[in-house]
This record gives C-alpha cells, sequence and structure tokens, in this order.
C-alpha cells in the first residue's frame, strides 16, 4: 500500500485538472475509499451552502466512475458494500443490521447540538465522551462525542435517518477510549477505526448504502 500526504491530495482532488479517477491503481484502492468516506463526513458537519455544494460535486464524480466501482473497489477483500432502498422501513433497516451484527454492537457519533429530538430519544443511553466544536458551521455549534450500545437495534434507525448531519460509525467494537483522543482540530472519528485496522460500518453520503470495511 502506498502513503499519500492526505492535506496534499484532498487539494489535488478538488482540481479540475486533478487526475482521472479510474486511472488509479489496484494498490490506491483504499486510499480513494477513505477520500470518498471524508467527504462525505465533511459534508455532514458543512452548513455552508457553497463548501457542500463542492462536496457534493466530489463525492458524485467519485461515485459514478463506474468502472472504479465495479472493477477496483469489489477487488478488495476488505471493502464490501450493501445498497440501501431509499424508501426502506426501520424494520427493513433493523433486519440488515441485525444480520450484520448477531449480538450488540456500538453507535459512535458527534451529534450536532441542534439535533435535540435524537438526543431526547436516547436519553441517558448516549454516552457523552466530550463536547468539541463544529468547524464550518454558522453560528458556532456544539457536536457531543459519545456512542450508544444498541444491544436491542432500537436506535440504529434514527441514526440513519440522521446520517447527512452527523459523523457515524458502527462497529461491535468497544473504542470508546479512543474517543477522548477527538479535538476540534480533529473531528474524524472513523480514523479511530482505520489507524487501529478494526472492523467497523459507515453510512454512503446519500443514505443509499452501507459501507461495510472488515479487517
Amino acid at each position: 500500500m502506498k502513503y499519500f500526504n492526505y492535506k496534499n491530495s484532498v487539494s489535488a482532488l478538488i482540481k479540475e485538472e486533478s487526475e482521472k479517477i479510474e486511472n488509479v491503481d489496484i494498490e490506491n484502492v483504499a486510499f480513494f475509499k477513505m477520500m470518498i468516506e471524508r467527504y462525505e463526513m465533511a459534508l455532514r458537519i458543512t452548513r455552508h451552502s457553497v463548501r457542500r455544494k463542492k462536496i457534493i460535486t466530489q463525492i458524485n464524480m467519485l461515485k459514478n466512475m463506474n468502472t472504479f466501482w465495479a472493477n477496483v473497489v469489489t477487488d478488495s477483500s476488505k471493502i464490501r458494500e450493501i445498497y440501501i432502498d431509499e424508501n426502506i422501513t426501520e424494520r427493513e433497516f433493523v433486519e440488515i443490521i441485525s444480520e450484520l451484527y448477531k449480538q450488540e454492537f456500538f453507535i459512535y457519533a458527534i451529534i450536532p447540538e441542534w439535533e435535540e429530538e435524537l438526543l431526547n430519544i436516547l436519553s441517558n443511553q448516549f454516552v457523552l465522551v466530550k463536547n468539541i466544536i463544529l468547524p464550518n458551521v454558522f453560528p458556532k455549534s456544539t457536536g457531543y462525542v459519545g456512542f450508544v450500545k444498541d444491544s436491542q437495534k432500537q436506535f440504529v434507525y434514527e441514526f440513519y435517518l440522521r446520517s447527512m448531519s452527523m459523523a457515524i460509525v458502527f462497529s461491535d467494537e468497544d473504542v470508546s477510549k479512543h474517543l477522548d483522543n477527538t479535538s476540534n482540530e480533529n473531528i474524524d472519528i472513523h480514523n479511530i477505526f482505520e489507524s487501529n485496522e478494526i472492523s467497523h460500518i459507515t453510512i454512503g453520503s446519500d443514505g443509499g448504502w452501507l459501507n461495510i470495511t472488515e479487517y
């Protein structure tokens, strides 16, 4: 696997003259998968309309490269996807999650303060680790970093419905001790799972699929 400078790579991707994604070789699959997921996370926490438009453009560019998705991503044994109907019901979504997690699992998230309804639903089931200031949000808003142990799959659909507005990761591994490493400068909870090679699931940018990463 090749290693990349993340900042420079983002800059390269958002330039019009950037290299075409279909030319990527198989060694770079994980890198581009990471870029897509980080764009998706950026979209969830960005309210600025112009920035959102640019991010959505990049996500769509990557998603619409049929050769990349069909021939490259599927060649990686660690990454697979489950596509979700846009009108999926709670029962159907819970059935999918129950197939993936037979026992209890954790929902890790950064919940924006404006998601009051979700916070009320979770009540004391949400374990708050720390508060951070969400970037690219005006006026300044707080994000609550924490997790829920969803043994009965009773909260997972509520998070799915809000996946466009917050960072969410599912896993059956307890990584709560790592959440304290998040900060105003580093809010990428997905990186916890990547850097420690922990199997996890994220939700696609439009809620249309699940990204399943297995180690």
